[in-house]
């Protein structure tokens, strides 16, 4: 039996092409991760800046055209895996429950 971290579980019967891309291409991977942190942080910074600056009109754009796309793809990645890994763990406790039945 396979415990957390053990092997590539998470390449294992992924059929949708956002999942498959986001394992199989490092920069794709590398764009929704730093630009889900960025985003947050960007996000941050637009709060605290003047709007009738440079700055802030510079920081908007990157959060919001640069960022937010690979934000937004980077939660579709995390709510597919959710429901992988549910769905996973509801099979293991239906085979458990049945494999005890007999």
């Amino acid at each position: 039996m396979k415990q957390a971290g053990e092997g590539e579980h998470h390449k294992e019967g992924n059929t949708n092409p956002v999942v498959k891309l986001f394992y199989e291409n490092r920069l794709f991977f590398g764009y929704l991760c730093v630009g889900a942190e960025f985003f947050y942080i960007f996000l941050y910074c637009v709060y605290f800046l003047d709007p009738s600056t440079t700055a802030y009109t510079v920081v908007y754009a990157l959060c919001f055209y640069v960022c937010l796309p690979g934000c937004l793809l980077k939660q579709f990645v995390n709510f597919v895996q959710l429901g992988a890994a549910a769905t996973s763990i509801a099979e293991k406790d239906a085979r458990q429950h049945n494999s005890s039945k007999k």
